[in-house]
């Protein structure tokens, strides 16, 4: 189940508030963390990415770039993510704000 905690109180977009800690789903062994305006921290099976993304002022709170998913953090860098693992990434992060009350849209 996801966990909702706050960490911090200042204004992001008219949509998304406040800046919460990682969300996880730990059936599925998967994290995201907002890092600001523009970027979010992707957290799975012992790998990580950093997803091009930005916060919006509309019914989206943020748009994800897929193209920026490409391949995982050093020192799996070597891993190139498919198109499958890609869609799969860009849904996890959806149900994971989804959660949380914001949109995403998925550029």
């Amino acid at each position: 189940m996801f966990q909702k905690r706050p960490v911090a109180s200042h204004i992001i977009s008219y949509h998304m508030s406040q800046v919460y800690e990682p969300i996880s789903l730990s059936d599925e062994r998967f994290s995201i963390e907002v890092l600001g305006r523009a970027g979010l921290l992707y957290l799975g099976a012992a790998k990580r990415l950093v997803v091009d993304s930005e916060v919006l002022a509309g019914p989206s709170g943020l748009a994800v770039y897929q193209n920026s998913i490409k391949s995982w953090d050093p020192p799996h860098d070597y891993e190139l993510i498919d198109e499958s693992k890609r869609l799969t990434i860009v849904d996890n992060i959806r149900r994971a704000l989804r959660f949380q009350g914001f949109a995403i849209q998925a550029l």
